[in-house]
């Protein structure tokens, strides 16, 4: 059996490719300690999971010891990987407080990048707004620095509505932001779009009549698969036919889909922060959230990306998560006092809803064999937010965050709870980087911090 080319693919109508999983036809083979590769061979992935609005210290901090943790009820869905995670307690956004602009444009436009926000000097659907990052992003740096020849450097999604500098994750450089797609589906026709890797199609008018007459982009792959299979083992092509079973699973969901809903005119807001809509939520809203999942799972699975950001609100967003049982506006509870023990238990069903996503896209990141682990074995995810305590008053200190999976071995010592006094997220930062085989000092805002962080 020869060996098979790692970008070898499957092509089916209106120019449409399908990528495919790693095949033990494929052969990876130890890559010399080369940068962002594991040493299996396999490339390394990096995930960033935000969410806005801060987090509610009642209902999030575990409690315990370094290794006897306890996880709080919102964690719940996240139990069955506490070996796999490190949570770090009590880092300081040490950029929030050297730009102007609201305090939740300060967040936003600092807590990935550490480094200030400036005044925004971007056109089009970023000009309405008054701040954005001084400087590139960490996963942006890590595209910058590693250059994967992969179909996409980046992939960025958000799950609901939002723009401007209130709902960018990610910065090429100073006031240059990746909007992120809102519509899943078009996240999957970029995927599986022929042409370039913006997601442009050998022929749109074709590509579009497969979604109004509802057919399937695999149809046509059979003449290519059947050439393929004389070189494929039966595990491989086990392997092959559970990988386009899923993607004709997720194009089917995608089809019987609505639409995300706009958001309505913006209401009155909390005082001191900018006023804001209330998005119109429905009952569609947990298939989208799950169909965002399974797409990243895809995009890693078939090496179309090694780099994505994944946002799940935006900052001041005031969506109503009614389809858990919400009933105001995510953005005005974040402002309530922590005696309001009906805002407490909310708050909490939103983030339970988060974490359940997050204990999915693990879930399938674990079932992506390569070589002697999975993919979530060659991938870290950074679970962020844009402020620290989103309650009695929006702070960028005393910030908490997560890290899962192992990055090729380059995170070692995992079921950890690491509590700081203040040290910048910058020193975070660089220890993802270096993770990466990035060999950076410092990040972000020069003079801040230099060095990783001490104990990770």
């Amino acid at each position: 059996m020869n060996r098979m080319n790692r970008r070898a693919v499957l092509r089916g109508l209106a120019g449409t490719t399908i990528a495919l999983p790693w095949l033990e036809a494929m052969n990876m083979q130890k890559a010399n300690a080369a940068p962002g590769v594991s040493d299996t061979g396999f490339p390394k992935r990096f995930i960033v999971w935000v969410t806005c609005n801060g987090f509610h210290p009642p209902i999030w901090n575990p409690t315990g010891g370094e290794t006897d943790f306890v996880l709080r009820p919102v964690h719940k869905a996240l139990e069955p990987f506490k070996k796999d995670l490190v949570m770090v307690a009590g880092l300081n956004d040490a950029a929030f407080g050297m730009g102007g602009g609201d305090l939740h444009s300060r967040g936003m436009c600092t807590f990935l990048s550490g480094i200030e926000s400036v005044v925004n000097t971007a056109v089009g659907s970023f000009g309405g707004e008054s701040k954005a990052s001084g400087g590139i992003t960490l996963d942006q740096q890590i595209v910058k620095s590693l250059a994967p020849k992969t179909k996409f450097p980046s992939l960025e999604m958000n799950f609901l509505q939002g723009g401007g500098a209130y709902g960018t994750t990610s910065y090429l450089d100073a006031s240059k932001p990746l909007p992120g797609s809102k519509d899943p589906s078009a996240v999957f026709n970029r995927l599986f779009a022929g042409g370039t890797g913006g997601g442009a199609v050998g022929d749109p008018a074709a590509a579009a009549r497969i979604q109004v007459e509802k057919r399937s982009i695999l149809d046509g792959v059979g003449r290519t698969y059947q050439g393929l299979l004389p070189r494929l083992g039966l595990a491989d092509k086990d392997k092959v036919e559970s990988h386009l079973s899923q993607i004709r699973d997720l194009e089917m969901r995608l089809q019987t889909a609505a639409a995300p809903a706009a958001a309505s005119p913006a209401g009155g807001g909390v005082s001191g922060c900018p006023k804001t809509a209330t998005a119109p939520t429905g009952s569609d809203r947990p298939a989208q959230a799950a169909a965002f999942v399974d797409l990243l799972a895809t995009a890693i699975a078939c090496d179309l990306t090694r780099v994505s950001s994944m946002q799940w609100d935006f900052t001041t967003g005031n969506s109503v998560y009614s389809w858990v049982g919400v009933s105001r506006g995510h953005h005005d509870m974040s402002h309530d006092g922590d005696e309001r023990t009906d805002t407490i238990a909310e708050l909490t069903k939103i983030h339970v809803f988060y974490n359940d996503q997050l204990a999915r896209l693990v879930t399938r990141l674990k079932a992506i064999p390569e070589g002697p682990g999975t993919a979530f074995d060659n991938t870290i995810i950074l679970h962020a937010t844009d402020l620290g305590r989103g309650n009695n008053g929006h702070t960028g200190t005393n910030k908490f965050h997560m890290l899962m999976g192992h990055g090729g071995g380059a995170l070692k010592n995992t079921g950890r709870l690491l509590r700081y006094s203040g040290d910048a997220n910058n020193k975070l930062f660089v220890s993802i980087l270096n993770m990466f085989d990035i060999p950076m000092t410092s990040f972000g805002k020069p003079g801040l911090s230099s060095g990783p962080l001490a104990g990770l």
